[in-house]
C-alpha cells in the first residue's frame, strides 16, 4: 500500500519526524538524573513525568484510536483528549517517566508503522475532531508532529534548566 507515498517527501518527512520524537525524549531522560523527573522548575508547568505521561496517554488513547477510527468509519466524530483533566485525574507528576517513556515509544513506533503503510487515499479519509472541525488523516498527522513540537520545546527547557544546575 505503501508505495503510492513513495514520492511524497513532505509525507516522508513528517513521518520521520513522528518516528525520531521518543529518540529525542530518551536521550533527554538519559541525561537527567531520575531524581529529577517529576520536579517542577517553571511555575504552572508540568514536569518531565507529567510531560511524558502525557504523551504516552495521548498517543495511545487520543492518536491511536483516532487513526484506526478514520481508517475503520466514516467520518467520524473525534472528542477531544483533555490533557489538563486527565493529568490531575491521573496523578501523572507521581508516576516513573521512564515506564512511561516505554509505553509511550511503544505506542509511537505502533502509530508510525500503521501509518507508513497507508496509501494516499487513506491519508484523504476525514474525520471531525471535536474543536477543530474536518480533518483528513494527514492533516491529523500534522497535528501530532505540532504537539510533539511542543513538548519537546518544554522537555528542552526543562533539561536545560537540569543542566544548568549542575
Amino acid at each position: 500500500m505503501g508505495s503510492d507515498l513513495i514520492g511524497d517527501g513532505d509525507f516522508k518527512n513528517v513521518l520521520a519526524s513522528l518516528g525520531r520524537t521518543p529518540e529525542l525524549i530518551n536521550d533527554m531522560l538519559l541525561r537527567v538524573p531520575q531524581s529529577s523527573w517529576n520536579a517542577r522548575p517553571f511555575a504552572g508547568e508540568w514536569s518531565f513525568a507529567e510531560n511524558v505521561c502525557h504523551l504516552r496517554d495521548l498517543e495511545r488513547e487520543g492518536y491511536g484510536v483516532r487513526i484506526v477510527r478514520i481508517l475503520e468509519e466514516e467520518r467520524p466524530f473525534l472528542p477531544d483528549f483533555d490533557g489538563g483533566t486527565i493529568a490531575r485525574e491521573r496523578s501523572y507528576v507521581d508516576q516513573d517517566a521512564g515506564q512511561a517513556f516505554k509505553d509511550f515509544a511503544a505506542a509511537r513506533a505502533n502509530n508510525v508503522a500503521r501509518l507508513a503503510d497507508l496509501d494516499h487515499g487513506s491519508l484523504e479519509r476525514t474525520a471531525t475532531l471535536e474543536g477543530s472541525g474536518v480533518i483528513t488523516l494527514r492533516k491529523l498527522m500534522d497535528f501530532i508532529q505540532e504537539h510533539d513540537s511542543k513538548h519537546l520545546d518544554d522537555l528542552g527547557r526543562l533539561f536545560e534548566s537540569f543542566s544548568n544546575q549542575r
